[in-house]
């Protein structure tokens, strides 16, 4: 999997998000686009981990977490 592939995947979100309308915005389908697009965040640093045999998010399945911090944020 390459790395701008969560990246991507968060810049998807531009379909649910509606310009001027705060209302209308539901911040959990569009932070991570609003983030990658914000005039000011010119730095992304990722990290990934594969999760194995453990109690996760998917329940005992293998997995892989990305995690990205944004700059300035």
């Amino acid at each position: 999997m390459l790395w701008n592939f969560p990246i991507r995947v968060w810049y998807r979100e531009y379909k649910d998000f509606k310009y001027g309308n705060k209302k209308a915005n539901n911040f959990r389908k569009i932070g991570h686009y609003v983030q990658v697009v914000w005039a000011a965040t010119h730095l992304v640093g990722c990290g990934v981990s594969h999760c194995t045999g453990g109690k996760g998010p998917f329940g005992s399945r293998d997995f892989v977490m990305y995690v990205c911090n944004y700059a300035p944020g």
